[in-house]
């Protein structure tokens, strides 16, 4: 078999389970961008780390229009 029909066979027969594991891939990403930040972006300064940070995701979502529509 394919390994996208087995995942789909699997995503419908363990919907628990199949959120979980994605659930934990999302922390797992995120816990990785937070430290890649805390390591290289001004790691001497953290309030300044937390401002620039905050600002560039602003400065993303403003070009954006703040339209989130493919996350859906």
């Amino acid at each position: 078999m394919q390994p996208l029909r087995l995942y789909r066979q699997f995503k419908k027969r363990h919907k628990i389970i199949h959120i979980l594991i994605m659930a934990t891939a999302v922390v797992m990403f995120w816990r990785g961008v937070w430290g890649i930040l805390d390591t290289y972006l001004l790691p001497d300064n953290t309030l300044l780390s937390y401002a620039v940070s905050v600002l560039a995701a602003f400065t993303i979502l403003y070009l954006d229009d703040f339209q989130l529509n493919e996350l859906e």
